[in-house]
């Protein structure tokens, strides 16, 4: 009997064993099962990724690529190929504003090049001085502005008073002939000629 239980001691180990080995081998698979998921999304995400950033999101991917080659290719050229090609990316009457800004610089660049270089700094001076005392003008204008707003407030007051006016004169009118009518007694024919 003592070989059977230790027999049984001895198969209850070898079990406990194997039962250990199988849940490690399947602990193991498991991990790998998670892992050929995981390697399963990520290039599943990844495979995505490519495509969106091949395709982008449509005709806003390809505008904007467009307008960064415009870009690459303005930044290879001279300054005024450069002007040139972004001027073109505006809208009509942006680009006629800034081309009319253009002229007026350049016109005051080469104005700048006719005075000498001690001169040149006194001209700028002079320039910067009338631009300051152009400003000084701005808080006489603000006041000037709050005087008529005030003058236009005032105006249904006085259209109030000639309604008022009108009226009397209406009465005054009506009352005239009372007047006429006694000149006429008085002062014969030219009482009948009074304008009233």
């Amino acid at each position: 009997m003592q070989t059977t239980s230790e027999q049984l001691t001895e198969i209850k180990l070898k079990v406990q064993q194997v039962t250990r080995i199988l849940e490690l081998t399947e602990a193991r698979h498991e991990r790998t099962v998670h892992r050929y998921r995981m390697l399963w999304l990520g290039s599943i995400a990844l495979v995505v990724m490519v495509l969106y950033m091949a395709l982008g999101s449509g005709p806003a991917a390809y505008a904007q690529n467009e307008t960064q080659q415009a870009n690459v290719a303005v930044q290879s050229q001279s300054p005024a190929a450069k002007r040139k090609a972004l001027i073109a990316q505006l809208p009509e009457e942006q680009r006629q504003e800034v081309e009319e800004f253009q002229q007026r610089v350049e016109w005051v660049s080469q104005y700048m090049q006719t005075w000498d270089e001690e001169q040149a700094g006194a001209v700028v001076a002079l320039m910067l001085s009338r631009i300051a005392g152009s400003m000084d003008a701005v808080p006489q204008m603000h006041q000037e502005m709050k005087t008529m707003n005030s003058l236009m407030k005032s105006m249904p007051i006085v259209a109030v008073e000639m309604q008022r006016m009108n009226a009397n004169i209406s009465l005054i009118t009506a009352n005239m002939g009372v007047m006429t009518h006694n000149m006429d007694s008085t002062m014969g024919r030219m009482g009948r000629w009074a304008p009233w």
